[in-house]
């Protein structure tokens, strides 16, 4: 266990250049791992489904995907202001002995696309006088196919298993897909192009591609974009034209060092792949 500030900075600082990740990333990460230790040790373990960049940094390691927020979905629980901020506090109140503090600083509505309604939570993270920032997306609704899965999340710095409930492989790769083909050139997050990629190099042998497929068109429905799904070869080729978004990703590669060897024809056959599966839907 990390015992106080100096030791964090060390360590930090250490894995920053074997991963070229910025200390402040892997301080942060270690703060959202307190926090996912609380959770693991509440009895709304099973309410947060965890998913996002976390997580995704999680699957394919640090070195190779960086995130500065926490994403999850709730079920069992009212999605209201008060609910969540009581149970937030109940989590960060939990004493795990790892010496963190953590504090409710604000909690705001968020409306993403009229697909999500939830909150954005605000902590202020503290460690042994070591400030930091964290924020937490909760929404509700989110379909998941076909169930949420337990994970062992492995911490960064000590190596400790946390046991939390998070997406399957196969809806999150349904979100993304389903957001780059509904979305087409309107889709700016180069982070799920890059997500795609590597679920297809890294992890493909672990997907199922029925339960991908049922993923796929489960999600579409529910956002109401089956149509979108269903001719997605012909907007995989408007994006792969689109300049706008060689530029975008030309510039994710100079800001992610994991990207620079993946050109955006790679990510774009990832894509291709995945619509195999689906394409066309009414098969």
């Amino acid at each position: 266990m990390i015992k106080n500030r100096d030791s964090l900075k060390a360590k930090a600082s250490n894995l920053s250049k074997k991963t070229n990740i910025p200390n402040k990333y892997l301080i942060q990460n270690f703060m959202f791992e307190a926090l996912l230790k609380r959770i693991s040790k509440s009895r709304y373990k099973d309410k947060f489904i965890i998913k996002g960049g976390l997580l995704l940094s999680s699957i394919f390691g640090v070195n190779l995907r960086s995130t500065m927020d926490l994403d999850t979905t709730i079920k069992g629980l009212s999605l209201d202001r008060e609910t969540i901020a009581k149970v937030i506090n109940e989590i960060i109140s939990i004493d795990v002995e790892d010496n963190v503090k953590l504090e409710i600083e604000n909690i705001k509505d968020i409306r993403e696309e009229e697909l999500y309604s939830g909150f954005e939570v605000n902590l202020k993270a503290e460690f042994d006088g070591l400030k930091t920032n964290l924020m937490i997306d909760i929404t509700i609704g989110d379909v998941i196919t076909y169930k949420e899965v337990e994970f062992k999340y492995n911490t960064i710095f000590d190596n400790e298993t946390i046991n939390i409930m998070t997406y399957n492989y196969e809806t999150i790769i349904a979100e993304k897909f389903e957001s780059i083909i509904s979305r087409n050139i309107d889709n700016t997050r180069m982070k799920d192009y890059y997500d795609l990629y590597m679920f297809v190099n890294l992890k493909w042998n672990d997907i199922n591609k029925d339960t991908l497929r049922k993923a796929i068109i489960n999600t579409s429905k529910a956002r109401e974009t089956l149509d979108y799904i269903d001719n997605a070869n012909k907007y995989i080729e408007l994006i792969s034209d689109d300049s706008r978004l060689k530029s975008l990703w030309n510039s994710y590669q100079n800001n992610y060092e994991y990207a620079k060897d993946i050109e955006f024809v790679d990510t774009i056959n990832a894509i291709k792949g995945i619509s195999e599966i689906v394409v066309p839907v009414g098969a």
